[in-house]
């Protein structure tokens, strides 16, 4: 299996508004050897400390308009729960956020060797 290089970028949303995690995983080079899915759910994991629900299958796509303005997919959009402190009592709460993932594919540009 060939191994691909992807560039994610992550951030997390929650219905209501009331709670907020920023992520780490910023326009982050990863390698894909096996699922996409269960790949950006590990980085989550080990970057954010956020655990993918359903199986690590995306719920929904995020799209953009290309330039002639049809929609083209450019990412997923996943559940996942993390903990994090509650300002006003200091406790840690577990929160459901929606987590979107911007995927875009690297392809390593041909250079030729300068003497």
């Amino acid at each position: 299996m060939k191994i691909e290089k992807i560039l994610i970028d992550v951030s997390y949303t929650h219905k209501t508004g009331d709670y907020y995690q920023d992520s780490y995983v910023k326009n982050k080079i990863v390698y894909i050897d096996g699922d996409l899915n269960d790949t950006i759910a590990n980085v989550l994991k080990d970057d954010d400390g956020m655990i993918l629900s359903y199986k690590n299958k995306p719920q929904s796509s995020v799209y953009i308009d290309d330039k002639d303005g049809k929609a083209k997919v450019v990412g997923y959009i996943y559940k996942g729960k993390s903990e994090i402190q509650n300002e006003k009592t200091g406790k840690w709460i577990k929160v459901t956020f929606d987590v979107w993932v911007t995927i875009s594919k690297i392809l390593d540009y041909p250079l030729k060797e300068i003497f």
